[in-house]
């Protein structure tokens, strides 16, 4: 994440309390305690502005925001309503800023425009990014139970997809590399649960990852390996049904030699040691 070098330049203003943002728990902004109310952000392009800064994480060029906002009008024009909607995202941030003072939050560096990160005091999918990656060194090396918890702290962050309000291709970008990531750490974190025995844990994972991914052979595999190890055999060969039903009508394909393998050995009575996966 791309640190801001400083301040836009100005008379001086005290400092703001840092920002605490959420983009997997809908749109959310605080000034410290305060919340930024979505009536606070004045005009629709103000918190737009403010999400595609917060999206890129590095300096912009104004020309690409002159493009990205305003297609159609001149560069005057253009440039005219890309001053004014940074006016109003500034003193959205900080509507105590005097007149002339530098922006804490919002930052000009020559012919480029960003967010000031060292005045960031959470961000969750940083949050959610660090937790994921924790879990991946902790799993690396062989200590299951630390990333388990570290899988299980990046889960609870990803309340819902990121910025699901704003349509936006750059948004739609975002938010499409994190869903990917969050199903991987869904798989991750159910078959370290499994490993360490911790089946029923592992089954309320493995039944949202299928939930959010119906296809995820691997998720259903997981889920027949739990339901296995729970004593429920029956359940166990009927998700492997509703597994080959899946594949079939959605891909017009059949189970892979790993699922299939693994519903002969439940369905001829075979305890589940030996896993295929």
């Amino acid at each position: 994440m791309t640190i801001s070098l400083a301040t836009s330049s100005g008379s001086s203003a005290p400092t703001p309390a840092e920002l605490t943002i959420y983009c997997l728990n809908g749109f959310q902004v605080r000034r410290g305690t305060n919340p930024i109310l979505p009536r606070n952000w004045n005009r629709k392009k103000t918190a737009q502005l403010f999400k595609y800064l917060l999206v890129a994480e590095q300096p912009v060029p104004v020309n690409t925001l002159l493009e990205e906002f305003w297609p159609d009008l001149k560069e005057k024009a253009a440039r005219h309503n890309l001053a004014v909607t940074l006016y109003n995202l500034r003193r959205t941030l900080e509507p105590e800023r005097v007149r002339g003072a530098g922006s804490h939050f919002v930052v000009s560096l020559g012919d480029y425009i960003q967010l000031n990160w060292d005045r960031v005091a959470y961000y969750d999918v940083e949050k959610f990014l660090r937790e994921r990656r924790e879990g991946l060194n902790f799993l690396a090396q062989g200590m299951l139970r630390q990333a388990a918890c570290a899988f299980a702290a990046a889960f609870d962050v990803y309340k819902t997809d990121f910025l699901t309000d704003t349509i936006e291709p750059w948004a739609a970008a975002k938010r499409q590399r994190l869903q990917t990531a969050y199903l991987d750490l869904l798989e991750h974190l159910t078959d370290t649960l499994i490993k360490l025995e911790r089946h029923s844990q592992a089954f309320e994972y493995a039944g949202h990852l299928i939930q959010l991914d119906p296809c995820n052979e691997e998720g259903h595999r997981m889920l027949m390996e739990i339901l296995m190890a729970l004593g429920h055999r029956s359940q166990a060969i009927a998700q492997y049904h509703h597994c080959r039903d899946i594949l079939k009508r959605e891909r017009g394909i059949s189970p892979g030699p790993l699922t299939e393998e693994l519903y002969r050995r439940i369905a001829s009575g075979e305890s589940r040691q030996g896993s295929l996966r």
